[in-house]
């Protein structure tokens, strides 16, 4: 399992279990389910109430050595507060419910650009 369960590492690592893939292919697969993933997340990313920058503003696909992150750039670290809550701010979830929606979307990424390299 990864160090930071972010889920799409976890898929790729069953995946390559099952069936020797070679780096690039699992590497591409990764990149789409997480573009996928990102693309879904920003309209569900609550507004900020401040007229300066935005989350969905800095939301990307980070690709680094042999990691596919989807982040929060620069100063939209406060995303986790809002996902979780804190003991003044109720929790308003827009990470994992979007991701849980798109699970199955995900995979499918994943697979099917997998069967189409094969």
């Amino acid at each position: 399992m990864s160090e930071n369960n972010n889920g799409f590492e976890d898929a790729m690592f069953q995946l390559n279990g099952l069936m020797k893939v070679d780096d690039k292919v699992s590497m591409g697969a990764l990149q789409d389910a997480a573009e996928f993933f990102a693309a879904k997340l920003r309209p569900a990313i609550p507004k900020s109430i401040l007229r300066k920058s935005h989350m969905k503003d800095m939301l990307e696909v980070v690709v680094k050595d042999d990691r596919i992150q989807v982040v929060f750039q620069g100063k939209a670290f406060y995303w986790y507060f809002i996902e979780h809550g804190t003991s003044k701010m109720r929790a308003k979830p827009f990470v994992v419910p979007t991701f849980e929606t798109n699970k199955k979307q995900i995979e499918n990424i994943m697979v099917g650009k997998i069967m189409k390299e094969m």
